[in-house]
């Protein structure tokens, strides 16, 4: 959707951006060896509701995978 600008879901082209956190802030916590807050932005799609959530801030991440924080496997 950040791409493309249609949902992967249901090729539905009304995609909203929004670049607010659940805080107000633009920024979402995250646990990177501790929580931090981390800007994100939103892709929403008007049809079906699907979401995606980008997190904006790639130096920050880098650093924490790079501390060799287990990642989470479904």
């Amino acid at each position: 959707m950040k791409r493309t600008g249609s949902c992967p879901k249901c090729q539905g082209t009304e995609v909203f951006r929004i670049a607010t956190g659940a805080n107000g802030t633009g920024h979402v916590a995250v646990f990177l060896g501790g929580f931090k807050a981390i800007k994100a932005t939103r892709y929403i799609c008007a049809a079906c509701g699907f979401c995606e959530e980008y997190f904006e801030e790639s130096e920050r991440l880098r650093t924490a995978a790079s501390k060799k924080i287990t990642r989470w496997a479904p």
